[in-house]
């Protein structure tokens, strides 16, 4: 695939979305709860990186394949945090309370 001027793009969105994950997966971590994404966000957002990766090999685009690995790694270690902390089901409620309380 030849390079072209908006290459950028598609690199500045696939960091943003890393750091979306790394933001959850610090939050989940953080907070030991593991039920605020929800297991088809989760596990879709898994499906995307692995599909992501799959085409980048298929088609022979090495930043495809780097910037990939690392989002099914990041991924893996979201569904794995998930279930380390999984608690059932969350109380947005009580969170809200929480948070009140603590102001």
């Amino acid at each position: 695939m030849p390079k072209t001027k908006w290459d950028w793009m598609a690199y500045t969105a696939s960091a943003g979305g890393q750091i979306a994950f790394i933001i959850e997966l610090v939050d989940i971590y953080r907070t030991k709860n593991g039920d605020k994404l929800s297991w088809p966000f989760t596990i879709l957002g898994l499906m995307a990186s692995v599909l992501g990766l799959a085409y980048g090999v298929k088609n022979k685009l090495k930043p495809l394949i780097l910037i990939s690995i690392f989002d099914v790694i990041l991924s893996i270690a979201l569904v794995f945090v998930k279930i380390l902390y999984f608690k059932g089901s969350y109380d947005y409620k009580n969170e809200e309370d929480t948070n009140r309380r603590s102001r």
